[in-house]
């Protein structure tokens, strides 16, 4: 539904990115609730399908947790990721 909006302007296209970061820094932190904590995510955005056409998708690998500036890892209590919850927060 979103892809025709990004199709004339690859320039939302960071800002989409963005959006997905701050969902997943907010859905890691929460559950830890430790002060200073920074999420790791790397992501990689794919507008590319079959025939090269315009399919637009984000992949994206990102830590079980959370880091501290002081080198401590803290692991995220959440197993099994809600995707509905993650729709909810991205929208």
């Amino acid at each position: 539904m979103i892809m025709i909006y990004f199709l004339p302007d690859r320039g939302l296209l960071a800002d989409l990115a963005k959006i997905a970061w701050d969902v997943l820094d907010l859905f890691y932190k929460n559950p830890i609730n430790k002060d200073n904590t920074i999420q790791a995510a790397a992501i990689s955005m794919q507008t590319f399908g079959d025939f090269l056409s315009f399919n637009l998708r984000l992949h994206i690998p990102v830590s079980n947790g959370c880091f501290v500036r002081s080198a401590m890892f803290y692991a995220s209590p959440i197993h099994i990721i809600d995707a509905a919850l993650l729709e909810l927060l991205f929208r």
